[in-house]
């Protein structure tokens, strides 16, 4: 992503309704199938910090991994401290160091995603999880998913595919961001029909709304995450799912 995208995001990810939603969602799904309570913790693309300092809380060592500087500097802001400059693809870290790993909104980014689905099994101690979240759907495709710099946008079978061809046990696969789906939707066709790719991400992708729809978004985001801890939900703009690394029997 470029400078402005990460400051935008920097500036967003404590009050706007899509993070504070997938926070939410993330930390209840990790807590059905498994705890935040773990000894080491590590978020690949990490960005600017705010869901690693949420989600790690609990945990004895949090580390933060992004391939860009400016996003560490930013983590650096809230006060985290264990980071470092690196490549979801390459990961500098020796094997089974993390009991909790996650990568939201990261394998989109790397041409090679499978590579970055081993590396994130390969530092995972046997019995760790990971939990992920893609962007779903080509039909949502947008120039957001350009600025983004994004490879592609995901369906459920696929993220469950490519992470049993790692060797991962699929614990949960599911769409989330589905009561707002329609919504957008409806939008990302309406902005294929009237931008060109070098118009760039449109200003409502960033824009914060006004206090009261945020808190209603935030809230329908949000109220998923009782139904994403009990059942898969069958159609959404984002993907998530709950990987678990098979402890080997001897």
């Amino acid at each position: 992503m470029d400078t402005e995208t990460y400051a935008k995001i920097h500036a967003a990810e404590d009050t706007l309704w899509f993070y504070l939603g997938r926070r939410e969602i993330v930390r209840r799904v990790i807590e059905t199938h498994g705890t935040l309570a773990v000894h080491r913790y590590l978020d690949v693309g990490c960005g600017s910090g705010g869901a690693m300092r949420e989600l790690g809380r609990e945990a004895g060592m949090i580390v933060g991994a992004d391939v860009s500087p400016l996003a560490l500097r930013y983590s650096r802001e809230k006060g985290l401290r264990h980071l470092f400059e690196g490549d979801a693809q390459e990961l500098p870290l020796a094997g089974e160091s993390f009991e909790l790993v996650t990568a939201l909104d990261v394998i989109e980014h790397c041409r090679d995603d499978v590579m970055a689905l081993r590396e994130i099994y390969r530092v995972l101690a046997p019995g760790g999880l990971c939990c992920l979240t893609v962007p779903a759907l080509m039909v949502l495709w947008s120039n957001l998913d350009l600025v983004n710099r994004h490879f592609r946008r995901y369906t459920v079978s696929e993220v469950r595919r490519k992470a049993e061809q790692v060797g991962f046990c699929v614990r949960k696969a599911s769409y989330a961001n589905t009561w707002l789906f329609p919504g957008v939707l409806a939008v990302r066709l309406l902005q294929r029909f009237t931008q060109s790719p070098d118009d760039g991400a449109a200003t409502l992708d960033f824009a914060m709304p006004s206090q009261g729809i945020n808190r209603l978004m935030t809230l329908i985001f949000t109220s998923e995450s009782n139904w994403l801890a009990r059942a898969n939900l069958p159609i959404g703009s984002s993907v998530i799912a709950v990987l678990q690394k098979p402890v080997v029997s001897e």
